[in-house]
């Protein structure tokens, strides 16, 4: 939940003595509404409006739920110090702001937003785990990406060595709720368990080929 509400949603109360918690957020995509009435719609009262093709979605949950009304660029020490935890959060962050994808043949994983500090406390959780990601400045606040204007520097993550996504992917599969997500996963998996196995084929045929003396 928390870290899905850091890179995807609004969150408030409408005055401070409020006992109801608004979750609230816009999007083109309906597995992204579908998304959001799965992890919060049991919990309270769920409504979306579609206006021309952008859904409004808003849950109303209890005080319960005040935990995450603050938004901050930081991922809290109990969740970086527990395996279970940093995962669950950064599938959270992806469902919301991360990509796995085919590029040129090759599977990818790339994780992307203004939040610098969290990002870097993220990379070197999974450097420290040898899943050998980059991070880098992307995007410069001002800059033209996409036809828009940054609001802000944009930070991102990559992994893109085939071990270590297949590593990953055990780590975060089984936290991922974001249907577009789950499959992109399945097709990058397959991705490079092809690729592994074409070298395999080819590493066979050429040691068969090779002069006995």
């Amino acid at each position: 939940m928390i870290g899905f509400r850091i890179g995807d949603l609004h969150v408030k109360k409408n005055n401070k003595n409020s006992k109801i918690v608004c979750i609230n957020t816009n999007t083109t995509k309906l597995a992204q509404v579908n998304l959001i009435k799965e992890v919060f719609g049991c919990y309270g009262h769920f409504y979306t409006k579609n206006r021309n093709g952008v859904y409004d979605v808003t849950c109303l949950l209890d005080n319960s739920f005040s935990f995450l009304l603050h938004k901050q660029d930081k991922i809290e020490d109990w969740i970086l110090n527990d395996k279970t935890f940093f995962f669950s959060f950064l599938a959270g962050y992806t469902d919301a702001e991360g990509c796995i994808k085919i590029n040129n043949g090759m599977a990818s994983y790339r994780l992307g937003s203004y939040d610098k500090n969290l990002l870097k406390q993220a990379y070197k959780k999974l450097k420290g785990m040898d899943l050998h990601p980059n991070y880098n400045l992307e995007t410069k606040k001002g800059e033209i990406f996409g036809g828009v204007r940054q609001n802000g520097d944009f930070w991102r993550i990559g992994i893109y060595r085939k071990d270590a996504l297949l590593k990953l992917f055990e780590f975060l599969g089984p936290y991922l709720k974001h249907s577009s997500r789950v499959e992109d996963l399945k097709v990058a998996k397959e991705n490079i368990l092809e690729r592994n196995r074409r070298k395999d084929e080819r590493k066979k045929a050429n040691y068969e080929r090779a002069p006995v003396y």
